[in-house]
């Protein structure tokens, strides 16, 4: 996530057209032109009043929203009986950070409690690890096995339950290149 414009258009002219945003950056990305956001940030009644705004005016725009609290989805529910709008989501799960998300453990659980709704589309897993900013690239590397560990394991599950993840959101930014690496080690499947 990042708030410039000059780097947006920078990135977009590069041929990245997904963008990791907080709510206060989408307006930016929009404007600057980005195709496809992601709202890494858990969305309540009026954050998600003011995204369907949004949305109506950008209907080329693809959004993805995170849940990580069964109130979370039924707030997303409640917005597509008045909005007509459907939802596409990542689970946002706790990767070790202890900030935002469920165990990484118990998303496959908590997926199976999600109505099965058309308002709402599952996408994958978020798994951020923004804790992870040693200095050492040795502890960085430490710090990732344990984080990507935990994501691993939560896709197997689901790949274990025949359940389909488009995509998993993944990595903070001192820690992409170690979570980069372990991915690759364990023979993850990545897309470039």
């Amino acid at each position: 996530t990042q708030k410039s414009v000059c780097a947006t258009r920078k990135l977009i002219k590069a041929g990245i057209q997904t963008f990791k945003a907080m709510p206060n950056e989408v307006e930016m990305l929009v404007k600057t032109g980005a195709k496809s956001i992601f709202i890494a940030y858990p969305l309540l009644p009026m954050d998600i009043e003011w995204l369907s705004g949004i949305r109506k005016q950008n209907p080329d725009i693809q959004f993805f929203v995170q849940v990580g609290h069964k109130r979370h989805v039924e707030y997303l529910i409640e917005s597509s009986q008045t909005t007509n709008m459907h939802w596409d989501y990542f689970i946002d799960i706790n990767v070790g950070m202890d900030r935002t998300g469920i165990a990484a453990e118990s998303a496959l659980e908590f997926f199976q409690n999600i109505p099965q709704t058309n308002a709402l589309n599952f996408v994958g897993l978020h798994a951020y690890d923004g804790h992870n900013h040693e200095i050492s690239a040795k502890e960085r590397d430490k710090i990732s096995e344990q984080s990507m560990a935990r994501l691993i394991a939560a896709t197997n599950q689901f790949l274990e339950n025949d359940i389909n993840l488009q995509k998993n959101v993944v990595a903070g930014t001192p820690s992409f290149i170690s979570d980069l690496q372990v991915l690759t080690r364990q023979d993850y499947c990545i897309e470039t």
